[in-house]
């Protein structure tokens, strides 16, 4: 009705606009969950899982996790030819699942954790989803100043999670809660595997994210307080979900090292360079019955390499191909302009 009281007769427009420029353009005429779904893409696309049981143990689930950039040569291919295309493939990570008996002896530290429970029960509930609002006590992530960091925050958080569904799916680690009906977590357990953790995963990958992000604009002066404070809140995160009965200690260290992996491994493809990437190695069951203490397991920034915690020796920097991600460079710059 508005329409038809202020158009008048219809004429021929000769308003021709042209194409958008390039991705950036296109990056800032996109809606938000559109650019979501093309940096999930860019992020997960070149990933990929390899599942196993080649351990000493022929039970013991593995996976190991790939970077994939493949080149298409200068001279394009007919249609209907294939190309030959130039793939370098980088090993990630490698997990390899505790046994069951393991986990059987880690179920004490979680039930050691339980007297626990009334004091963080509000935690535990308020960190069901992704738990960004307890990294803004830590940083000013006031969404008005800030809102591509936290765009940039919440593709960190959904990548990692669909990279854990990934793994959990091949190691296939049971939960605590089938392990003994005394356990009663007190928020709803996830209907997926235990191993390794989705909120450390989720928790340390957007700590680890924020760190390169203050470093690249000098926001931290150079001080690590900031950095060691996003480590501890990130760890607070992973052992609320020990405390709720929902996870394992060792689920935790996994999700940490595969968190921060992944950290390194966005900021690179954000940056389009060949950032060194923590390529890691897990074996499960060397973490015993030990527990995932902060003290025990991080001096500074670092994870420390124990425990079944180990480097690869593909530390380098990623190799990149078609799967180069234009979008996500886009969003890394403008949260970049944010914090300057």
């Amino acid at each position: 009705m508005a329409r038809d009281g202020i158009a008048g007769y219809w004429q021929h427009s000769t308003r021709t606009p042209p194409h958008l420029a390039d991705s950036d353009a296109y990056a800032r005429f996109s809606a938000p969950w559109v650019r979501a779904i093309t940096m999930e893409n860019e992020i997960v696309g070149p990933l990929v899982f390899k599942e196993r049981n080649d351990c000493d143990d022929a039970n013991t689930p593995a996976v190991s996790i790939y970077h994939t950039a493949k080149t298409i040569p200068d001279a394009a291919p007919a249609l209907g030819d294939v190309a030959d295309l130039e793939t370098q493939t980088q090993l990630l990570a490698d997990l390899i699942a505790p046994t069951p008996a393991i986990l059987a002896q880690q179920l004490d530290l979680v039930a050691n954790y339980i007297p626990q429970r009334s004091e963080r029960l509000g935690e535990a509930v308020g960190q069901i989803g992704f738990p960004t609002p307890f990294f803004e006590t830590v940083l000013p992530l006031h969404p008005a100043s800030r809102k591509f960091t936290r765009e940039l925050v919440s593709i960190a958080q959904s990548s990692a999670s669909e990279v854990v569904i990934r793994v959990k799916k091949a190691l296939r680690c049971r939960r605590p809660n089938e392990f003994s009906p005394q356990l009663q977590p007190i928020v709803p357990t996830p209907g997926h595997g235990t191993l390794p953790s989705g909120h450390s995963t989720e928790a340390f990958v957007v700590a680890r994210m924020l760190d390169h992000l203050m470093n690249d604009t000098g926001y931290d002066g150079g001080a690590s307080d900031w950095a060691t404070m996003l480590l501890r809140q990130a760890h607070r995160i992973a052992v609320n979900r020990t405390v709720a009965g929902v996870h394992f200690p060792v689920d935790s260290l996994a999700g940490a090292a595969l968190g921060l992996m992944l950290g390194d491994y966005i900021v690179s493809l954000a940056k389009q360079d060949a950032g060194e990437i923590g390529a890691f190695k897990f074996v499960g069951s060397e973490m015993g019955s030990r527990d995932f203490l902060f003290g025990s397991y991080f001096a500074g920034t670092a994870l420390q390499l124990q425990d079944g915690i180990s480097e690869l020796p593909q530390n380098v920097g990623l190799a990149h191909g078609v799967e180069d991600a234009p979008t996500l460079a886009w969003l890394w710059t403008k949260a970049m302009e944010e914090w300057a």
